[in-house]
C-alpha cells in the first residue's frame, strides 16, 4: 500500500513534514512522536530545525506495519 505517489521520472524523493504524516496516516502528532520514542516509527531527519521523513521510508513502514482490516470482522465483535 503506497500512500505517497512518487515521481518515477526522477531519482528524487519527496520529503514529508509531520503535518503531512498526520493527514496521510490519520494519527496525531503525539502518536507519531510516541511511536518514535518507542522505536515503532522512523525517526526522521532534521533539516534546518525541521523534522522531515523520506516518502519511500514512510511507504516501506506502511507496507510493513499497516494491515488492512476487514469490515465484516469488525462487526463480529
Amino acid at each position: 500500500m503506497e500512500l505517497v505517489k512518487s515521481d518515477t521520472n526522477t531519482n528524487t524523493s519527496q520529503l514529508l513534514r509531520v503535518k503531512q504524516l498526520i493527514k496521510l496516516l490519520s494519527i496525531s502528532k503525539s502518536t507519531i512522536y510516541g511511536w518514535i520514542k518507542d522505536d515503532k516509527f522512523p525517526k526522521g531527519t532534521k533539516i534546518n530545525g525541521i523534522t522531515v521523513w523520506r516518502e519511500g521510508e514512510i511507504n516501506d513502514w506502511v507496507s510493513e506495519n499497516y494491515k488492512p482490516v476487514e469490515l465484516n470482522k469488525l462487526s463480529e465483535n
